[in-house]
């Protein structure tokens, strides 16, 4: 049982393309509407592993979120599995699309919750380096299961994220 166990471990080694690899990163957002009635910051360290066209990954978010009117803060702890499918790539710039399901958590004084939020998001990559690249999202389609609705919103504040792989 034992020697079968390592030559399917060995041959599972062995069927990794050589172009695989573990990358860490993360992002930092902040928006703030036009009137300057809410605040938003979003921290959202991951971690993956790439291979070939494919990544499979996790990200942990933080987000603060403060309106003017209630002069109260919101937090929201969300922990997401993703995969990522690149599309196309040319030279230093590549496009792809991830998918994941987040588990999501909201503390606040008056409307604390939980729920899942499958979501859809074309992102892009730009290559700096051969360890480092910068990413960035276009935009998010997500269901949350607390409100009940999906939602599509264009990300029109500042989001890009940094990436080391290895």
């Amino acid at each position: 049982m034992n020697k079968k166990l390592l030559i399917v471990l060995a041959l599972l080694l062995l069927a990794v393309p050589l172009r695989a690899q573990w990358y860490v990163g993360g992002s930092l957002a902040f928006r703030s509407s036009e009137a300057g009635q809410s605040t938003n910051i979003v921290l959202r360290p991951d971690v993956g592993y790439s291979w070939e066209k494919w990544s499979l990954g996790v990200a942990f978010s933080i987000d603060a979120y403060r309106t003017k009117d209630t002069a109260q803060g919101d937090f929201v702890l969300d922990i997401s599995p993703y995969a990522e499918y690149y599309l196309w790539e040319s030279g230093i710039l590549s496009f792809y699309v991830e998918g994941g399901c987040g588990f999501r958590r909201s503390i606040s004084q008056h409307n604390s919750y939980t729920s899942w939020t499958p979501y859809l998001k074309p992102c892009l990559e730009i290559a700096l380096t051969d360890h480092w690249s910068v990413q960035s999202s276009l935009g998010r389609l997500e269901y949350d299961t607390h409100f009940k609705i999906f939602s599509f919103e264009i990300d029109n504040g500042l989001g890009i994220g940094l990436y080391y792989s290895f």
